[in-house]
């Protein structure tokens, strides 16, 4: 489960905060993705390539699932449409 707090019980401070380290987070887990498919000189199995895909695809989802929950609670807050 996840150990964040939730995103209604952040005020505005708490909420850049997440946001500046989830967008940290999604850059990291798409540098790894270009980093090694980008290898020309390492063989990577098909097997371990679709599950290493998987990974980045699940946790790339989750990251920008999470973004959008909080860059909507932070328009909330700040009177934004």
């Amino acid at each position: 489960m996840d150990q964040a707090p939730q995103v209604a019980d952040m005020n505005v401070e708490q909420l850049e905060e997440a946001l500046r380290q989830l967008e940290l987070q999604l850059e990291d887990v798409m540098e790894e993705k270009r980093f090694t498919l980008g290898q020309t000189g390492v063989h990577i199995g098909a097997v371990e390539l679709s599950r290493l895909r998987r990974s980045w695809d699940s946790e790339e989802a989750r990251l920008r699932e999470r973004l959008a929950t909080v860059r909507e609670r932070l328009a909330e807050l700040r009177g934004e449409p």
